[in-house]
């Protein structure tokens, strides 16, 4: 499979040491020991390479193989997955912004930018990342990458494809606007979102006027 999505993202390669599959081994490899130094893993794979041959190696994996492999992953644990009842018979999901900051190269600072509050040469690319998880077994379905200046709601509807009605979606209240909530309640999606600071709202029960 690791390789036919290599192949299908365009990836072409000699008989190395560290083709892009053995590449991707070595990563997770690397990912579920706790991201354990580099130098650890040729012992932990069995080959051998040196730490900057496996940082080359990784710059040469292809974005599009990454992502295919992210999602065929995340539909097929899905498909698979008669048993998760999520909450009370709901598949709840999780979404939720990040960012990340990156090396200080000229293509990154001009794709991506940095914050408004650092000085022109002073500080790195930074990223937005827009992700959802599957809430029961905490899978990464996607993510979205953006420039850093970017809000939460700009691209989140990218992200309601992989949604099914009666599933829970749950966010904070970056999320909660009413063109945001119309999507979803279009969609049969049932939504739980922390209030807007802005929004007073009192679930108390109210007495009878007397």
């Amino acid at each position: 499979q690791l390789t036919r999505v290599c192949r299908d993202a365009g990836a072409t390669w000699r008989q190395r040491t560290l083709t892009p599959v053995a590449t991707i081994y070595i990563f997770l490899l690397q990912i579920l020991h706790g991201n354990t130094a580099m130098a650890n893993l040729p012992r932990l794979s069995g080959k051998r390479f040196t730490p900057a041959a496996y940082c080359q190696a990784r710059q040469r994996l292809p974005l599009a193989a990454l992502r295919r492999l992210l999602h065929e992953t995340g539909t097929s644990r899905r498909a698979g997955a008669g048993g998760d009842a999520g909450w009370r018979g709901h598949r709840t999901w999780l979404i939720d912004g990040s960012s990340c900051s990156m090396p200080d190269t000229p293509a990154l600072q001009q794709h991506f930018g940095q914050p408004s509050g650092q000085k022109k040469g002073c500080g790195f690319p930074v990223a937005h990342l827009l992700v959802l998880f599957e809430a029961a077994r905490g899978r990464l379905l996607d993510v979205l990458v953006s420039r850093g200046r970017i809000h939460d709601l700009s691209r989140v509807a990218e992200l309601h494809r992989w949604l099914a009605p009666g599933d829970v979606l749950v966010a904070d209240r970056g999320f909660c606007s009413y063109a945001h909530l119309a999507q979803l309640w279009q969609q049969g999606v049932l939504v739980l979102f922390r209030m807007h600071q802005r929004q007073l709202v009192d679930f108390r029960p109210q007495r009878p006027a007397a």
